[in-house]
Formats: structure tokens, sequence, C-alpha cells
């Protein structure tokens, strides 16, 4: 199935690992570090709720966010890394992504994007927004020019990286 037919039929209404994995998985892109990206934007922004989830929005998520050790925590850091520095650090071993800049300040403005996708309605009036879409393809754009490789990257084994994390937080999720 194509990436385009598959997105038709499947749009990313639910923010779970495994759609958000399918996704990436049909997308021919979908390993570099733009493709990962959008698919992962696309399902995030695609949710209210997981959009208030990384928010840490206390309005809709109440005192969970307070309790020590809550299934959030635990599913996004793992030995003092977020996930998304792990996924980074393991493309640039991979030698799919660029090495000359850390891991964390690439996952550090990572998170930036995304939580000024989902959070920018509080901050500018809707008429001067982009539609999302158009948004999230330029974040991708820009995330594959600023950090792929001039030979392009290998996108299988960025989802080969992408499927050994969600294996991973499946793990720690079935322990919660």
């Amino acid at each position: 199935m194509a990436y385009s037919e598959h997105i038709t039929e499947n749009p990313p209404l639910h923010f779970e690992y495994g759609s958000k994995v399918k996704l990436i998985e049909a997308d021919p892109l979908g390993g570099t570090i733009g493709g990962m990206y959008k698919n992962t934007l696309y399902a995030l922004n695609s949710s209210p709720f997981m959009s208030a989830v990384f928010r840490k929005d206390g309005r809709v998520l109440g005192n969970y966010l307070r309790k020590k050790d809550n299934i959030l925590q635990k599913l996004t850091v793992t030995q003092g890394h977020s996930s998304r520095q792990i996924f980074v650090q393991k493309m640039q071993e991979a030698g799919a992504v660029r090495q000359d800049i850390d891991a964390k300040v690439i996952a550090h403005i990572m998170n930036m994007l995304s939580y000024g996708l989902v959070s920018m309605d509080e901050i500018l009036p809707a008429e001067e927004i982009p539609p999302p879409e158009d948004v999230i393809e330029g974040i991708a754009r820009i995330m594959d020019s600023a950090l792929t490789l001039e030979n392009g990257g290998d996108s299988e084994v960025g989802k080969a990286i992408v499927r050994e994390l969600f294996e991973t937080g499946q793990q720690v999720a079935d322990r919660c």
C-alpha cells in the first residue's frame, strides 16, 4: 500500500505508539529524522488528549502529574534521558543524523517545536496560524535539511531504531 493511501485510509486520529509506528513504517521516508518527527507530530496534533498530555496540562490531567513515578514519567524518561534523546543518539550512532550537535540539544529543540505546535493557539489568534498539515510538513523538511546527512541517511535503519524503541516502550507500559 502506498504511503498516501495508508494516510487516507488510516488517518492519524489516535496517538498510540502502535499507530505512530504504523505511520512511520508506511512512510517511505519514515525512518529519517524528518519523517519520524512528521508522523509523531501528526499523531500528537490529531489527539486533544495527547496534546494535553504532552503539554502536561493540569487542567486536563489534574493532580496525576504530581504523582511520583507516574506512567507518563516512566514512558518518557529512561535512565535519566528522554526517549527522544535516546532516539536521536541511536540515529547518530547509526550514521543517520549528524553528530556535531549534542543529542540532548536536538531533542530539546524537537520538544520545543512539538510544544509550540500544540500550544500556539494559546498565544496567537487562529487566523495567524497556518494549517497544521502545512506546519508539520514544513517542520519535517527543516528537520531533514538541518539534521540528515548529505547522503540522505538510510530510512530503513531509522525504522529499525523506532521499532526497537517501541518494543522497549511497550515493555515499560506493560509493567506499569
